[in-house]
């Protein structure tokens, strides 16, 4: 199998349990996130592995601009890919995705590697390279990493290399 070089992570239900609050208006005021997801990431990048969120909820992108992980405002569709491709300098062998609902669906399959946590639709698994062993929200992407090392797709990272989120 080929290496992973670019991750695309679907947020909502993947490294949150789905769930939002509501204001009045209709605006988002609060989602509950995993730790353990922003040392994964933080990892990830540390093995040369490009890693961006995807959403089309901007609530997520003033998460990952406080974070300084890359951001993609999208609902994620095909024919966006050739230009993350060129950005990315990578192939479809080399992409992953990791999302959890049928809306991800179009995206994954622009992936030569798909994952998705172990309560998403039974159509969205039958489609994934592996079924990532937690429920959305809970360690997702840290269980993630660990996956993709053992199973070679990428190197492990060197603590040293982590760094912090306010280098």
């Amino acid at each position: 199998m080929h290496k992973i070089k670019l991750i695309l992570i679907d947020v909502d239900g993947i490294m949150t349990d789905g769930t939002k609050i509501y204001n009045e208006d209709h605006e988002v005021i609060y989602k509950k996130f995993c730790d353990l997801d922003f040392t994964a990431i933080r990892r990830l990048m540390a093995s040369d592995v490009n890693v961006c969120l995807v959403s089309g909820d901007l609530f997520n992108k003033k998460m990952a601009d406080k974070r300084n992980i890359p951001f993609i405002y999208s609902r994620a569709k095909q024919d966006e890919i050739p230009e993350i491709q060129k950005k990315y300098n990578v192939g479809y062998n080399n992409m992953a995705f990791v999302g959890d609902d049928m809306f991800d669906y179009e995206i994954m399959m622009c992936c030569n590697h798909r994952f998705c946590p172990k309560n998403s639709p039974n159509d969205l698994q039958k489609i994934c390279t592996k079924i990532i062993d937690r429920h959305s929200g809970d360690g997702v992407i840290a269980r993630l990493y660990d996956m993709l090392v053992l199973m070679k797709l990428i190197n492990p990272a060197e603590i040293k290399n982590i760094g912090s989120w306010h280098s």
